[in-house]
């Protein structure tokens, strides 16, 4: 059993925690569904997890003929940010631990990809609620 986890966080299906892949740029274009990522690094204290935090989107998301909202995504992401500076992120989010040394990716441990799934189930339905209510 993989010690090293990633947390796939759709649009609108479930949740999943996978092991992290030796190739990772493979398996985040397949997750995301993509050909050019970003990472948006994010702070991992406010929520509890250790060795820092990635979330990786799709760097064009944005420009697709219908973006799809992410509000759980969002959500962890506010929730990292300690409530500041919300944007709205849109399509699959694929989050991983921070990086080593050497800027290689590191992964989540099954305890803190839990963390991340709870936060994200969460978050996603008050994000949700915000938007609902100010429109």
């Amino acid at each position: 059993m993989s010690d090293s986890y990633a947390v796939v966080v759709p649009t609108d299906d479930d949740i999943k925690i996978i092991a992290l892949e030796d190739d990772d740029l493979a398996m985040y274009h397949r997750e995301i569904g993509c050909t050019t990522v970003e990472v948006v690094a994010l702070d991992a204290l406010p929520l509890g997890v250790a060795d820092g935090l990635y979330m990786w989107v799709d760097e064009d998301g944005q420009f697709v003929p219908e973006p799809r909202l992410n509000p759980r995504a969002t959500g962890v992401a506010l929730a990292a940010r300690r409530g500041r500076f919300l944007t709205l992120y849109v399509g699959v989010a694929v989050f991983t631990g921070g990086a080593d040394e050497e800027g290689e990716t590191l992964g989540l441990t099954w305890a803190d990809a839990e963390v991340i799934k709870r936060i994200a189930i969460a978050s996603g339905e008050q994000v949700k609620a915000y938007l609902r209510d100010k429109n």
